[in-house]
């Protein structure tokens, strides 16, 4: 129960600025960038070094620029979000 609680209060990835402009630019930026950082695989995520939400609310011009990004395969992101945010992935600021 409380886990849907912080799921609702986190609100919609689309809500948080994953949208279709997002999927976009991550598309380009894992075609330009296609080695996970953490492996050496290939990518599959563009993961924000920095929380975008935590970017946002440093009032940043372009959260999603490719400076605040890194590629990473799924495997590897799944490590680094367990690692450096809380269950709910609302925990860390990194």
């Amino acid at each position: 129960m409380q886990m849907r609680r912080i799921d609702q209060d986190r609100g919609s990835p689309s809500e948080r600025g994953y949208d279709v402009e997002w999927a976009e630019r991550a598309r380009r930026f894992l075609a330009e960038h296609p080695v996970c950082v953490g492996c050496g695989g290939e990518a599959t995520v563009a993961n924000h070094r920095i929380r975008r939400t935590l970017l946002v609310a440093m009032h940043v011009d372009d959260p999603d620029a490719d400076r605040y990004l890194e590629p990473m395969c799924a495997s590897c992101h799944g490590r680094f979000t367990a690692t450096h945010e809380d269950r709910w992935g609302s925990g860390s600021t990194r």
